[in-house]
């Protein structure tokens, strides 16, 4: 009986077996780059991991960015300074009343507000809430607080980021009075919760006063 294949020195079979040559070693070379690119993927994976981790074990630094005189610093005194989630835009509270918006890059002055006081008021003392908040309260020589927030506006003209500063009264346009025999509040503390805000003030002869009240949300406000 014949056999089917053909003989091993035929064209066919030299072909056969060059072929079969072929596929083997393309099969080595891709094995050995499949193997190559395993361990190349996992160097980098190791690297990333390093240079994620690794400043961890550096101490902190930080470099200055902009040097600048404080904006409307004549003739007043800086209480506070405070800045908007973006640290685009900061603003400085002062021992006049005035709230003073200025471009953290370049200084640049962007509003000044003044915190409407009484007619003679003369503000004595001064203290910040918790800084999520943006509140800040000043007190003044007739036993009154007025408490005020810096807060800011982000709109898009023309699919531009804009960020519009402003001052509001959470607590209302009119000063709170603390002290009734309206002696001087010389020291301040306030804090602003979800449900609670609380004053504390101390007046010129040592008596300290504590002011609290519960917070209403109105459902048609929008604020």
């Amino acid at each position: 009986m014949a056999s089917a294949l053909p003989p091993i020195d035929s064209p066919a079979s030299r072909r056969h077996r060059q072929m079969r040559r072929l596929k083997d070693q393309l099969a080595k070379y891709m094995i050995g780059f499949g193997g190559l690119g395993v361990i190349a993927a996992v160097a980098l994976i190791f690297i990333y991991l390093l240079y994620v981790v690794f400043p961890l074990f550096l101490s902190g630094s930080m470099e200055v960015d902009a040097r600048y005189q404080t904006p409307a610093h004549s003739n007043s005194q800086t209480l506070l300074l405070a800045m908007e989630e973006q640290a685009e835009i900061a603003v400085r509270f002062d021992n006049t009343g005035t709230s003073t918006f200025f471009n953290t890059h370049d200084g640049s002055i962007i509003k000044s507000v003044e915190v409407e006081l009484p007619p003679g008021a003369e503000i004595i003392s001064f203290a910040a809430a918790d800084p999520q908040t943006r509140i800040v309260a000043y007190g003044l020589d007739d036993g009154s607080v007025v408490v005020v927030r810096h807060n800011y506006k982000v709109s898009y003209p023309n699919d531009v980021r804009t960020i519009t500063p402003f001052i509001d009264y959470p607590m209302g346009e009119e000063p709170m009075v603390i002290d009734e025999l309206e002696r001087p509040l010389t020291r301040l503390a306030i804090q602003d919760g979800e449900e609670m805000a609380m004053i504390v003030a101390m007046t010129d002869d040592g008596e300290l006063l504590v002011s609290s009240g519960e917070k209403e949300v109105s459902f048609l406000d929008d604020a």
